[in-house]
């Protein structure tokens, strides 16, 4: 057997340029992951200009807007 005190890190996208340098040797062999990210003209603007009552098609935004914002939820004006 002989690898009771042996250790795999996996690592999210937050580790994969900026391991500080005092943990590098605990790091060592690390598999780290960084997914690939470009910006998407106009997204920005797009989603900050969302509202619970303007963005009544998805059904989890207005949970989303709430954590977000800290506020109370928004009550729906649609009918049922």
């Amino acid at each position: 057997m002989g690898h009771q005190d042996t250790f795999l890190w996996l690592g999210s996208d937050g580790w994969t340029y900026d391991t500080p340098t005092e943990l590098s040797g605990v790091a060592e062999g690390a598999l780290a992951i960084q997914p690939l990210a470009k910006s998407m003209p106009g997204f920005d603007e797009y989603f900050t200009s969302l509202a619970p009552d303007t963005n009544t098609r998805n059904p989890w935004f207005q949970e989303y807007w709430q954590h977000r914002d800290f506020q109370e939820p928004v009550r729906s004006q649609r009918p049922g």
